[in-house]
């Protein structure tokens, strides 16, 4: 991603992303694709943040929010607020794990509507940045998270357990 070509805002710190994960949710009206290695809670587990997807889950028509994991054992054992969240909406959230054979992209990603996105490589800490309207990166991270969503496997750990 070039992030000097106008429009992108670059992030360095993880409160930069996760002040930048709020402003995009906030700009969300129906979809919201999360590709990432646990939620790193210092960007994914705040209460803005838990806020702003529930907005969108509770007053898009038909709602899609997506988050694929590397590994969804750490929401479990850190109390992750989009895991509360999901167990509360899960006709509109669905949290689900990369099959075993599948690899995490060395790029992990938000996208919003499939336009908007914030981005990080996993190897270069928090470098990455963000952008409200840009479709062209979208569209080709949208095609490889859907490859990757459709071979994925709900994790025991996130099931809703019915009463």
């Amino acid at each position: 991603m070039d992030e000097t070509r106008p429009g992108w805002h670059p992030l360095e710190t993880a409160s930069e992303h996760a002040e930048a994960a709020v402003r995009l949710a906030r700009l969300g009206r129906r979809r919201v694709d999360i590709l990432s290695a646990e939620l790193d809670p210092s960007v994914y587990n705040t209460a803005a943040l838990a806020e702003a997807l529930r907005q969108v889950a509770v007053t898009a028509s038909k709602p899609r929010i997506r988050i694929l994991l590397e590994s969804s054992k750490p929401l479990v054992r850190h109390k992750h607020r989009l895991l509360a969240l999901a167990r509360k909406l899960p006709t509109a959230i669905a949290i689900r794990e990369l099959a075993p054979e599948a690899e995490l992209p060395e790029t992990v990603w938000m996208m919003v509507d499939g336009r908007g996105a914030l981005w990080r490589r996993r190897s270069e800490g928090y470098r990455g940045g963000w952008h409200p309207d840009n479709a062209g990166p979208c569209r080709l991270w949208l095609r490889e998270f859907n490859a990757l969503w459709d071979y994925s496997v709900e994790s025991p750990e996130v099931k809703v357990l019915p009463l």
